[in-house]
Formats: structure tokens, sequence, C-alpha cells
């Protein structure tokens, strides 16, 4: 039986309105069927957002039966945050008042501090979702010198909220654990954010032998580029590497932000932009499955990580992953098949050796296909994540009986 509780959930994902004013993502993964998976175990979801003034009919819709936005001032950056700083706080102490409720917010979101300094205030219950190290974010980009300056104080501060929160949600199931850990007793869940479905799955892992490699190789890698520490940078340099040694490559990358032109024009000093396709962002999660499915490797060459979805969708996928050496993403594919964090050299390496062994390759696609399925069978999911959220609630009313 679902808790009468409302949950009010900071997210860092960017919402804008249509031309009938619904509210929008153009994030594939945050549309309203991915939010409703949490009032398996809570009457209502309010999510407390930036919603842009900008107009569009792209992406899909937020809001829906249970589920609705409070929307924030917007803002771009650690600057742009304490531009609003006052306006946001103004706006959460008027419209953040029930004791009752649940709130929750991910570590090192700047607005989801001020939920959770809120519901202090109010004496109510909040949990902290560890999806990522704010510190590793920062020290790789995002907010520029700004956000590097602010690195030490952000773990510091995403530690004393994991430490004090009432429950916590891992998507890993020990790298983030041990930087960032809860407090003895402590509710904890850890859960994938990803939403495998059975369409997520392919039959069978691909076999690399009975469907062999045709030149040229075919590497794909997908991800925001708001800031580069998604490491599409390094795929485009060990792309020219590879071409140096005269491997017939080509790169497709999808994903577009601020860091765009800036990627396209990296491809075109070192001579590969023939080899490299960017697609920008697509209209579809199921888009971006198809071309990973249609390519040979798919790479997650990032700088920082938590757990990412768009790996954990190639493994289900059925094609061979490879990774840099971070966050939780050695907790889902094999050190084989790994690499260190912006060393294009040693991607490039690594690529020309899994190729030589189309035996091997096939091996490891079948590994990760089942460490996906694994993940969908005991890490995600609606069931999982509503009993968090009920144990939460039951926490509350055991606390307040004794």
């Amino acid at each position: 039986m679902t808790e009468e509780v409302t949950l009010y959930l900071a997210v860092q994902t960017r919402l804008h309105r249509d031309v009938d004013g619904n509210v929008r993502s153009d994030q594939g993964y945050a549309g309203y069927e991915a939010w409703k998976a949490y009032l398996s175990g809570v009457a209502k979801l309010i999510l407390i957002a930036r919603v842009s003034d900008r107009v569009s009919d792209t992406g899909l819709v937020v809001e829906g039966p249970g589920v609705s936005v409070l929307a924030i001032p917007f803002y771009q950056g650690p600057i742009g945050f304490a531009r609003q700083y006052r306006n946001i706080r103004r706006l959460l102490a008027r419209e953040l008042t029930d004791s009752s409720a649940l709130y929750g917010a991910r570590i090192g979101d700047l607005a989801g501090t001020l939920v959770y300094r809120r519901s202090a205030r109010l004496g109510a219950r909040f949990m902290a979702q560890v999806v990522g190290d704010p510190e590793d974010v920062l020290r790789n980009g995002a907010g520029g010198w700004v956000g590097a300056a602010l690195a030490g104080q952000a773990r510091r501060a995403a530690m004393r909220q994991v430490a004090r929160a009432d429950a916590v949600m891992y998507v890993t199931r020990r790298t983030l654990q041990a930087k960032y850990p809860s407090r003895p007793g402590a509710r904890t869940l850890v859960r994938s954010n990803v939403e495998l479905s059975a369409a997520s799955f392919v039959d069978d892992s691909r076999d690399y032998q009975r469907s062999p490699i045709k030149a040229p190789l075919r590497l794909i890698a997908a991800g925001g580029q708001e800031q580069l520490y998604k490491g599409h940078g390094t795929l485009i340099e060990a792309v020219s590497v590879l071409r140096s040694r005269g491997t017939a490559v080509q790169a497709t990358i999808i994903g577009d932000g601020h860091y765009h032109d800036s990627l396209v024009d990296l491809a075109r000093t070192l001579k590969v932009s023939d080899s490299v396709e960017f697609l920008g962002n697509l209209p579809g999660a199921h888009l971006v499955q198809e071309h990973i499915r249609r390519s040979d490797i798919f790479v997650m060459p990032s700088l920082t990580e938590g757990l990412p979805r768009v790996l954990i969708e190639a493994m289900a996928g059925g094609v061979l992953s490879i990774g840099s050496r971070v966050g939780g993403i050695p907790e889902l594919i094999s050190d084989e098949v790994l690499f260190e964090p912006g060393n294009s050299g040693e991607l490039a390496d690594l690529v020309d050796r899994i190729v030589a062994d189309p035996t091997h390759m096939t091996a490891l696609a079948r590994a990760q296909w089942a460490e996906a399925k694994l993940i969908r069978e005991s890490y995600s999911g609606s069931a999982v994540l509503g009993s968090f959220l009920l144990g939460i609630a039951a926490d509350r009313r055991q606390g307040e009986r004794t």
C-alpha cells in the first residue's frame, strides 16, 4: 500500500515549457514514465527543478498524475546560482512547509543543498541521492575555475548531507559508498537510475565471430556536452592515433551542449573530421540504442562518473563496451576493457588489442549482457524503489511511537 506521503525531490535536469505550457525535458530519461516509478512508494512527487523561458515542443512531458514540478528560477553554473540564490531560497521557504513530507536531493546539487537545509529547519526526513562525485565533477571542468575552487568545499558539504540523511540512495554498490558513507542506522538502497525494460535487451549479445567487424571499425559514444568530463575529446584523439597506425575507424558521438562546437573544432584540428560523426541530441532513447546496436564497440571515456546509464544500456544491447577507470564503471565491466581517463593513447591501444581477438570479444560482450540483466533484476525498477520509500515512512512512524 502506498504511503500517503509527498516527496519533494530536487533534480538537476533543466526543463522547459511547450507552447501549451506543459513542462518538458530534452533528456530521454527524465520524462513522466521515469518519475512515475516513485509513486510506488509515495502518494505524490513534486520535482524541484529549473524551468527555462525557452518555449519548445521538443522532449518528453514531465508532469502527469501524481507528478508535478515546482519551478525555481533558472540558472546555469555556480555564478548563475549565486545570482539567483536569494530568489530560490525565498521561494523554497514559501513553498516547502510540510514537516511530514519527505525531501530529497542529489548530493552536489546547488539548489538541492537549499532543499536539504530547509528540510532540516522543518525537522523533516531527508533522502540523499548519491549518483556521482561532486568533487570530481567540479575538478574536471564543471563551473570552470569557480567550480575547481569550490571542489573541496563541495565534497565536505556532500559528506555532511549524506552523514545526516535519514536515507541514502546510491547508484554504485561500493565506490561512492566508500567516499560518501551514510550514518549508522540510516536506511540505504543500491539502485541503478537506469530503467531497463525487456525491450532494452537483445536476445543475446553479439557474436563477433559470426558477425565479424568490417572496415571501418565503428566506435560510438554518447553523453552530454555541457561540460567536458564525458571525455569525448579523448575519443576524438584516440581516433587520430588509430588512423595514424593505419586503422580504418569511424566514431559516432551522440550528445550536445556548450562544448559541442569545440569538440567539432578538435576533430577538424586533428584532421579526423571525416572519421568522426556528430549526431547531436537524438529525440528518444530508443534512437540512441539503435545507433549503439549498429556499432562495433561502445566507448565510455568519462573523466568522472557515477554509474553511467548509457553504458548499462549499451551492455543490454549486446555490444562490447569499454570505458575509463573512474567512478562506478569498474563495477560494470572487467579491468581488461578499462583505460585511464584522458589517456587517448591507452584507449587506442585497448581498441587495437581487443579487436584482434573476436572470440574474446564475444565472451566479454556476453558477460556484460549478463551483468545488465543482473542490474535489471536486482538493482533497478519501481518495486525496489517503492519498498525503499515505504521503509522510510515506516521508520518515521516507528520513531514517532518511541
